[in-house]
């Protein structure tokens, strides 16, 4: 049986870079090459659109450092900066498997007032569906738990526009800043890598806020 989980799991992420491949060479210059506010891809954002600092942060939804800063981190950052309209935070899917990508699909499908807190729903059950047998299934159970009906579960996993714009949000990540793994920060525009603390956080944002104060 595990031998038949790893097996699925293998042919999921060599379909998710073949589509990955086809995407990449079926695109212009167009939202990769912009700059994350410029671009023509979805906007996620918490906290207030006109705060001083920005961070974009680029995850994967079967990425385990990913679901710690969800579940650990980003509380503490909403707390101390973005609820108090500090600092604005936007979110990029930058899918490492097939998993990750339908994951962040079915997430997209939710009311979009109701997204961010099925993100951390995701995250926080990463391990229960993404480790699955049925992973599918998993992900169904899940949505069911904010309303989503299996014909609108279905029709969601299976549009083709929405596949390929997450597959595009990759890309950019790729294109504009580089991004190889996740988490990846890029916070006014500097680009921070892996694991970070509300400490680290602390370290990079206070300097960024104050020269915000002072223009």
């Amino acid at each position: 049986m595990l031998y038949l989980v790893e097996a699925r799991r293998f042919f999921r992420h060599i379909l998710f870079f073949s589509l990955l491949l086809l995407t990449a060479y079926g695109c212009g210059k167009t939202d990769e090459e912009a700059t994350f506010d410029a671009s023509r891809l979805p906007t996620r954002l918490l906290g207030n659109p006109e705060a001083a600092v920005t961070i974009v942060v680029f995850a994967s939804l079967t990425c385990p450092h990913c679901a710690k800063f969800e579940v650990e981190t980003l509380p503490l950052l909403k707390a101390k900066y973005i609820d108090t309209g500090k600092v604005r935070l936007l979110y990029r899917n930058f899918p490492l498997d097939n998993l990750a990508h339908k994951a962040a699909m079915l997430a997209d499908c939710t009311p979009k007032d109701n997204y961010f807190n099925f993100l951390t729903l995701l995250f926080s059950r990463q391990r229960s569906w993404a480790e699955s047998a049925d992973p599918r299934a998993a992900l169904a159970s899940l949505a069911k738990m904010v309303g989503m009906d299996e014909k609108t579960y279905d029709a969601c996993l299976n549009d083709s526009t929405l596949a390929d714009t997450i597959l595009k949000e990759r890309l950019y990540g790729e294109k504009a800043y580089k991004v190889r793994s996740t988490p990846t920060f890029i916070i006014d525009g500097e680009k921070h890598v892996g694991d970070m603390l509300i400490e680290d956080f602390d370290k990079i944002l206070a300097p960024l806020l104050k020269k915000a104060e002072a223009a």
